[in-house]
């Protein structure tokens, strides 16, 4: 998760310091997404038992059970309770209205819920602050934000009024959204009141599973073979500078394990030119006997402008090419596309662009669409969160991020045991990081999962003990069914020490573990 970039910035020889900062703020709110999709699993809980409605002449009064509020918003909205655990959505083409309810462990947390989401707002060259006010609802304070930011073509709702009502350690988030000037916001506004919550548990339901592009005869074989519900646990590895400079430092640790693996993890960036083809990165992993994991980013150096631009078009020469490089690779491909897009440190996150996690759905699709139209059929595309929010608010919520069923073949899941060389962190077990986070996908997203990358660092516990227990966990999670190993290390931006060290061959007894369970002893 949290240290993608830095890492990154070791692998490629980016800018000293770019990546996770250990004193993000996180602030302590209430979190009951995984009880809730259990609940609604077993039938305990059903969208429609979450809110009443009443019509009235030209508006409409909708009171939610869950959260315990009432709103009076325009006639002729059609209400979404399905992700009612993170919100409530009511919706028409062009127009939509987003609730949130938090809830936090002192007032301090709301007001710093508050400013920091809307930090995007530094950026004034694409947000344009057009109204900020505070004022009084009932016993609530309401803080208001009106903005606006560049259209990026039909159907995009690029004005925005945000009302963040504070009810003690209860902040309600009402976020309205159009693809047209907002004149109706005062009335919604000022409409705001509480009710009796009666009802326990939002619903969570299960997105749709169904498939988009078609793949080519060897890519389905491929998908079958790695992901199929017969296959078992396929291994992969990340190795610093590799297929980059040839795979000879990725062999020589297949050799020392006596193992073969899959899958080849490397990173790609969005450019204006194509000047960097990954073909020979491709065909040297194919040729080694590994399928890619190619993880496209942005740059870390990249402004969060960046996603305007591509949506806008700036990239499709880029784009264009890298589709028919792949194409003309014709192999399989595990396409990741802007991963962890929930944490702060990605510059393609809602966090940078008007909160607003439909953005960076606009981005995807605009993606995968390119390589669909130049009949790129060997892509598997791997749709991948962050194990945590970051910031752990529920407009940032990794559902909300979901591109659909359609554009998605396998859910990622990436969680590392850091370690405590950051004073803030923990050290956690591999259970301890991945329970909700497979429970959560399994009932959310109804896809093969693979772990992307992930590791255990050398501070703070002992590595081989976490690496036995994690080979004991794995048989629990039989949906995962590939595992990317991430053998590098992060530098700490300040001292330019290695803050966490994930090598496989950190120490003679890690490797024996992953020799005793892949390879051939």
């Amino acid at each position: 998760m949290i240290k993608t970039v830095l890492s990154l910035a070791a692998a490629f020889s980016l800018l000293a310091g770019a990546g996770y900062n250990p004193s993000m703020t996180e602030i302590n709110r209430v979190d009951g997404q995984v009880e809730a999709l259990r609940l609604t699993a077993s039938g305990a809980v059903a969208e429609e038992d979450i809110y009443t409605v009443e019509r009235r002449l030209e508006t409409d009064v909708y009171t939610n059970l869950h959260d315990g509020y009432s709103i009076e918003v325009p006639s002729g909205l059609t209400p979404d309770a399905s992700l009612s655990d993170i919100r409530f959505r009511l919706a028409k083409t062009g127009y939509s209205i987003d609730i949130f309810k938090e809830s936090f462990s002192s007032a301090s947390d709301c007001d710093t819920y508050i400013s920091y989401s809307n930090r995007f707002t530094a950026d004034s060259e694409n947000h344009r602050v057009e109204l900020r006010r505070d004022f009084a609802v009932g016993q609530m304070t309401a803080h208001l934000l009106k903005w606006s930011r560049p259209t990026l073509g039909p159907g995009d709702k690029n004005h925005y009024v945000n009302i963040d009502y504070v009810n003690g350690t209860d902040v309600y988030t009402v976020t309205i959204k159009s693809s047209a000037e907002i004149d109706d916001w005062q009335g919604v506004a000022e409409s705001f009141t509480l009710a009796e919550p009666t009802e326990p548990v939002g619903a969570s339901l299960p997105f749709a599973s169904e498939r988009g592009g078609d793949m080519n005869p060897e890519t389905a074989a491929a998908f079958e073979r790695i992901f199929g519900d017969d296959s078992g646990l396929n291994w992969g590895l990340f190795v610093p500078l590799q297929p980059a400079n040839g795979m000879s430092a990725y062999e020589d640790i297949e050799r020392s394990l006596n193992a073969k693996t899959d899958i080849c993890l490397f990173y790609i960036f969005v450019k204006e030119k194509n000047d960097g083809s990954p073909l020979s990165q491709l065909n040297a992993a194919w040729e080694s006997g590994k399928i890619s994991e190619m993880t496209m980013q942005l740059s870390p150096s990249a402004p969060s402008s960046m996603i305007y631009d591509i949506l806008k078009g700036r990239y499709d020469g880029y784009l264009s090419s890298l589709a028919a490089d792949v194409k003309g690779f014709g192999h399989p491909v595990l396409m990741r596309l802007f991963n962890e897009m929930n944490g702060e440190w990605c510059n393609y996150s809602a966090y940078h662009t008007s909160r607003d996690p439909e953005v960076y759905v606009r981005l995807y699709r605009y993606v995968v669409d390119k390589f669909r139209a130049a009949g790129a059929d060997n892509v598997v595309w791997v749709w991948n969160p962050n194990e945590k929010s970051y910031p752990n608010f529920l407009w940032n919520s990794e559902e909300l991020y979901y591109p659909g069923g359609d554009y998605v073949d396998v859910v990622g899941l990436t969680g590392y045991n850091t370690g405590t060389y950051y004073e803030s962190e923990k050290w956690r077990s591999f259970d301890r990081i991945y329970e909700d986070i497979y429970t959560k996908a399994d009932l959310r997203y109804n896809k093969p999962m693979m772990i992307t990358e992930f590791s255990c660092s050398t501070v703070g516990g002992d590595k081989e003990a976490w690496v036995r227990d994690m080979f004991a966990s794995l048989p629990n999670y039989p949906k995962i069914k590939a595992a990317v190993w991430w053998s590098g290390c992060d530098y700490d931006p300040v001292s330019g020490n290695i803050s966490r060290s994930y090598f496989i061959n950190d120490t003679p007894g890690v490797m024996a573990l992953f020799r005793e369970h892949i390879g051939g002893e």
